[in-house]
Parts: C-alpha cells; structure tokens; sequence
C-alpha cells in the first residue's frame, strides 16, 4: 500500500484503480460473537505460522548452522575482514566436498541478501508507520501521500548505508546494525504496546501477560542496543571524522 499515490486520508489500490480511505489509525471490525470467534481462530493460525513454523524454524536454522560451524572453523579464526562470509564456505570445501564451495557461497550470499532487503524494508516501513500513525504533520507532509514519506526514508536509508559501508570491518558494521535493530525492536515494541491498549476495544486487547511480554522486549533491547552501541559510537565517530577531508 506504501508504493501508490495518494491524498491525505485516501490512497489508489493496485486494482482496478479503486479509491479506498487510508485511517492512520487503521480500522476494527465490529464485535460481535460471531467476529470474536474468527478474531480467536485467527489468532490459532497466527501463532501456528509465527510461533511454530517461523520462530522454531529460524531458531533450528541458526541454531544448526552455529553447530556447523563451530564443528568446521579452528578457534581463533579472525572474522573481521571480507573473507567472513566465505570462510565456512572454504571450510565446508576442504574438509567434506569441494563442491560446498559454490553452493556455501551461493547459499550465503542469498541469505544475507534476502535478509538485507527484507530487513530495509520492515524498518523503512516501520518508521514510516510510525509517523503516519502519530503525527498530524506527516500526514499533510507534501500532499499528504504515506508513499511520499516511504520512499524518502527508503532513499536516505540507501544513502547513509552506502557511506556507513566504508567505515569498519564486516563484524564491526554488523555489530552496529544489530544494535540499531535492537533500538527499533524495543521502540516498536513500545509503539505496538499503545498502539494495541489505545485503539483496539478491550474485546481485542492483548492478554496482560502479552503486555507484560512487550514491557520486557523493549527494556532488553533497549539497554542491551545502549550498552553496545555505548562502545562503539566513539569508535565509529572516530572512523567518520578520519574520512572527512
């Protein structure tokens, strides 16, 4: 919805070029017993695909891979430059197949760039939620068009990233990212706290202990993010002053 045009409050649908009301405060259905029970049954298949399938699933995925490599590279083996993602590529060649080459290379290279894209874009889209959901001046923002503030944000994003990619090693750049990730987990964590209590009914508000889940997922990654980047900031600051002319 964030790629087409629009005014304030409306936006042109992908078909059929249908006029439909974008709220920035999005939309309820109305509680009847009949809804709740499909908002419950909902609820069942959320959890199934998110819980069970997605977060059991990465957590085997990276928790197998972990093994593997730790079973393959010698300790003490420097990560800190280019050859990190290849490293377990070469590994993998020398010890089982030398055919694990192509594929460990092929295989990472589309794990980090398909997590790369879809990371950029939950994050742009994000902010971009964010604001159009609290601010009255976003939304009049340039004509009032959600996608205006989208592609600018996705725009600055491309621009910063292509000059932070010059200033440190690959495990020092992931280090920061994922602590600027930690810092957008725990304000959206936050945001979906009030977002959740101030606009939904009761009816639909989550359970207490979900809330309670949420106080505890933005305290972790926000201190964990502060200490970090608490680190790594004067670092970084020192690396940016030494490209500047």
């Amino acid at each position: 919805g964030f790629g087409m045009g629009g005014r304030v409050g409306a936006i042109t649908s992908a078909v059929g070029g249908k006029h439909v009301q974008l709220s920035h405060v999005g939309k309820v259905f109305p509680i009847t017993d009949e809804n709740l029970r499909r908002w419950r049954l909902w609820w069942k298949y959320v959890v199934l695909d998110q819980v069970w399938l997605w977060g059991l699933g990465c957590f085997l995925g990276m928790f197998l891979n972990v093994n593997l490599a730790t079973a393959l590279i010698d300790p003490g083996v420097d990560f800190a430059d280019v050859e990190a993602g290849a490293i377990q590529a070469k590994q993998m060649a020398d010890l089982l197949w030398s055919g694990l080459w192509i594929l460990g290379l092929l295989n990472g290279f589309w794990i980090l760039f398909s997590t790369h894209v879809g990371n950029t874009d939950i994050l742009v889209r994000t902010v971009t939620d964010v604001l159009w959901t609290s601010s009255q001046r976003a939304r009049n923002w340039r004509g009032g068009s959600v996608s205006t503030i989208y592609y600018t944000l996705l725009i600055a994003l491309t621009i910063g990233g292509a000059f932070v990619v010059r200033l440190g090693g690959v495990m020092k750049l992931f280090t920061f990212l994922a602590s600027v990730a930690g810092f957008v987990l725990a304000v959206g964590a936050v945001h979906i706290l009030i977002v959740n209590t101030r606009l939904l009914p009761k009816e639909l508000q989550p359970s207490w202990w979900r809330k309670a889940a949420l106080i505890l997922c933005a305290l972790f990654y926000g201190v964990v993010s502060t200490l970090v980047l608490w680190d790594n900031v004067p670092k970084l600051a020192r690396a940016i002053w030494a490209l500047l002319p």
